[in-house]
């Protein structure tokens, strides 16, 4: 079996003899090109959210200078209900990239989610994600809301955001998605 396991395919072989590797082109490819990511993306668009987190933190290990991997992990988190994993995570990447706008709406977002909605506010002031419009116009009502004393409630708060992502997510021409 081990001896199996040691040989080379025929692609393989005339790759090194031409002076290519497959495993070496993976191993330089653009995370978000990767094998691996392409499949979580896959399982994270079709709702597989523990085996798109499995995959994103086997990824990240990899690669971790890969923010889309901390947001698409963070989010795979807040749908399992795992929300101080989302929020560890979160941070990570915000020791990383700085105010990560997309970390900040997922920490206020999963701080919602736990019920703690002066939190979620408190985080959210500091969201300036222009190219996102939809959410921010979103987050922008909220905020005036909260400085009105009329801080809605958290369950209410989870609702509009995850509508709002939702919405952001299938217009057309919008600058990214969130996942």
């Amino acid at each position: 079996m081990s001896e199996r396991n040691s040989k080379l395919s025929r692609r393989e072989l005339f790759g090194r003899l031409a002076g290519r590797s497959r495993s070496e082109t993976r191993a330089r490819q653009a995370p978000d090109e990767h094998p691996a990511t392409l499949r979580a993306d896959e399982l994270l668009r079709g709702g597989d959210y523990e085996k798109a987190a499995e995959l994103y933190a086997r990824l990240l290990m990899r690669e971790p200078e890969f923010p889309q991997g901390y947001r698409r992990l963070g989010w795979c988190y807040l749908k399992l209900g795992q929300t101080s994993e989302a929020r560890r995570v979160l941070e990570d990447l915000l020791q990383r990239e700085g105010d990560d706008a997309t970390a900040l709406l997922y920490i206020g977002l999963s701080h919602a989610m736990d019920g703690a909605a002066d939190k979620a506010v408190t985080v959210w002031r500091d969201v300036h994600d222009y190219n996102r419009i939809v959410v921010q116009r979103e987050v922008n009502f909220i905020l005036f809301q909260a400085d009105s004393g009329q801080t809605p409630g958290a369950e209410d708060l989870v609702e509009r955001v995850e509508k709002v992502i939702a919405e952001q997510n299938h217009m057309p021409g919008s600058q990214g998605a969130y996942f």
